[in-house]
C-alpha cells in the first residue's frame, strides 16, 4: 500500500509539472544568452469570452411567419370545432447595451372560427346567442365568420446561455364581438433559437395578472350610462424547432404549438382557451 501511494504520489507531481508554467527564479550570477535559434517566440495568448456574450453569440435579428392548422378556439362564440385558417407573425434580435445581452419581439397572432347560429328567437331555445358583458343576458347573435387577435411587444434580458431571457410584455387582445380591446402588462420567459445549428428549439411562457379595457353601455329603460371595467387574467405559451438544411441557415422550416389560457375577470363574459399547432418558414440574419 506504501508503494502504491509513493506511486500515486510520484504521478502526481508529474503531472503538476507538466501543466504547470514554468517559473523563472533568480540567479545570483547571470546566465549566458542563449543562442538566437534557440529563442522561440510563445504563442499569444487568446482572450476568454466575454461572460455576457458566450462563444458563438451574436447580434441576430429574424422574421417568422407561420400558418396555424385548424386552430381550437373555445370563446362566447365558438365551442372548439369552429377554427378556420389563422397565422401568427413575429419578428426580434438580439443586442447589447454596455455589453449587457438583451432582446426585443413583437408578434401578432390570428385566431380565425366561425359563429356559428340558427334562425332569431328567444336565447332560451334557439342557438347563437352570446352572454352580455357584466352578465346582463344574453343577445342573439347571426352566423359570421370572427376572430381574436393578439398583438404584443417584449422586452427581455439574457440570465442564462444558450439564450434564455428573462421578459416583460405588453399585451394587447381584441375580439370581433363589439367587445373593448383589452392590455396589460406581463412576465415571463423565452428561450430564443440556436439559429447558428441545423436543429434549434425554442419556447416561451409569459403570464398576464390582469389585462383590462373599458366598455360603456347605454340603457335605454333607465336612461343611464354604464362603464364596465372588462378583465382577463391570461397564461401564453409557444415551443417548436426550426430546422435549417442549407449551409448559411439563413432560412429555415418552422414547427410547433402555440396557445393560451384566458379566465374572465371583471364583467368579461366568459372565459377563453386558444390552441393550434403550426407551421411555417424564416429568416434570420446574423
Amino acid at each position: 500500500m506504501d508503494r502504491l501511494r509513493t506511486a500515486m504520489a510520484s504521478l502526481a507531481f508529474a503531472l503538476t509539472l507538466a501543466v504547470t508554467p514554468q517559473i523563472v527564479w533568480a540567479q545570483a550570477t547571470p546566465s549566458p544568452a542563449p543562442a538566437a535559434s534557440a529563442l522561440v517566440a510563445a504563442p499569444a495568448a487568446s482572450p476568454g469570452p466575454a461572460l455576457s456574450k458566450p462563444f458563438g453569440a451574436q447580434r441576430e435579428s429574424f422574421v417568422i411567419g407561420d400558418y396555424l392548422i385548424a386552430p381550437t378556439i373555445y370563446n362566447e362564440a365558438t365551442s372548439g370545432k369552429s377554427g378556420r385558417p389563422s397565422f401568427t407573425v413575429r419578428s426580434g434580435t438580439e443586442f447589447y447595451v454596455d455589453n449587457l445581452p438583451f432582446m426585443f419581439e413583437a408578434q401578432i397572432t390570428n385566431w380565425a372560427y366561425t359563429h356559428f347560429a340558427g334562425p332569431p328567437g328567444d336565447c332560451a331555445v334557439v342557438t347563437g346567442c352570446i352572454t352580455n358583458i357584466g352578465h346582463t343576458g344574453q343577445t342573439y347573435r347571426p352566423a359570421r365568420n370572427l376572430a381574436d387577435t393578439d398583438t404584443d411587444g417584449r422586452i427581455g434580458f439574457r440570465v442564462a446561455w444558450p439564450r434564455i431571457y428573462i421578459a416583460v410584455d405588453y399585451l394587447g387582445k381584441s375580439a370581433a364581438l363589439n367587445y373593448p380591446v383589452v392590455n396589460g402588462v406581463g412576465v415571463g420567459f423565452e428561450k430564443l433559437p440556436d439559429f447558428e445549428k441545423t436543429f434549434a428549439y425554442y419556447a416561451s411562457l409569459y403570464y398576464y395578472p390582469d389585462l383590462e379595457g373599458k366598455f360603456t353601455v347605454f340603457n335605454r329603460t333607465t336612461n343611464q350610462t354604464i362603464v364596465y371595467t372588462f378583465t382577463y387574467h391570461v397564461i401564453r405559451y409557444q415551443t417548436g424547432v426550426m430546422y435549417a438544411p442549407w449551409d448559411n441557415h439563413q432560412a429555415f422550416i418552422d414547427l410547433g404549438v402555440i396557445g393560451d389560457g384566458v379566465k374572465a375577470g371583471a364583467a368579461a363574459p366568459g372565459s377563453q382557451t386558444h390552441l393550434a399547432e403550426y407551421v411555417g418558414a424564416g429568416l434570420f440574419v446574423p
